[in-house]
């Protein structure tokens, strides 16, 4: 095991206390000064209704002994590999959000990310492209616009999944964006 040095402190793991049944705001005795907590708990204790029934490792970080350091924050992994964060503490925490995670990594496949980012943008472009393909053979059969044959080249481009060319969207395309 290798040994970690945390400033003062010098460990080599960081264990989480067991108070499963507890939803603490950062003025609790649970978090005395400033520091990171770490805390086994019951996903229904700390009202985490997004994850599956059971468990989480909650980290709590509280950035100074009183409000003046400003909110403090959570994370939770659960036992189905999602990671879930929310801020606040002094009164009350905000709403979980999920942390949604991208890439092939074998960290992210285990947690069930299967797109990489890339994917996930090839994904959006096609997108547009097809709701701008549609819009524009819609606009251009009614009527609506005289067909261009700079903005058909655009199309065809990003058909063919040249992304490059929205790096030189043609500016009549720009007078059609209330139509298109």
């Amino acid at each position: 095991m290798r040994e970690i040095n945390l400033g003062n402190i010098t460990t080599q793991r960081l264990d989480s206390r067991d108070n499963r049944n507890l939803n603490e705001d950062l003025r609790h005795a649970n978090f005395p000064g400033r520091g990171m907590f770490v805390d086994f708990k019951d996903n229904s204790a700390v009202s985490l209704w997004q994850s599956s029934s059971g468990f989480c490792t909650l980290m709590t970080v509280k950035p100074w002994h009183d409000q003046s350091g400003g909110q403090g924050a959570q994370l939770a992994f659960t036992e189905n590999g999602n990671m879930f964060i929310r801020s606040g503490g002094w009164s009350g925490w905000s709403n979980w959000r999920q942390i949604q995670l991208v890439g092939t990594s074998p960290l992210n496949q285990s947690l069930g990310a299967t797109e990489t980012l890339a994917e996930t943008e090839d994904k959006q472009k096609r997108g547009f492209y097809m709701d701008l393909y549609r819009k524009y053979q819609a606009a251009v059969n009614y009527g609506e616009i005289m067909r261009c044959a700079e903005v058909d080249q655009f199309i065809k481009r990003l058909k063919n999944k040249d992304w490059t060319a929205f790096n030189e969207i043609p500016k009549t395309l720009l007078y059609f964006k209330g139509e298109i």
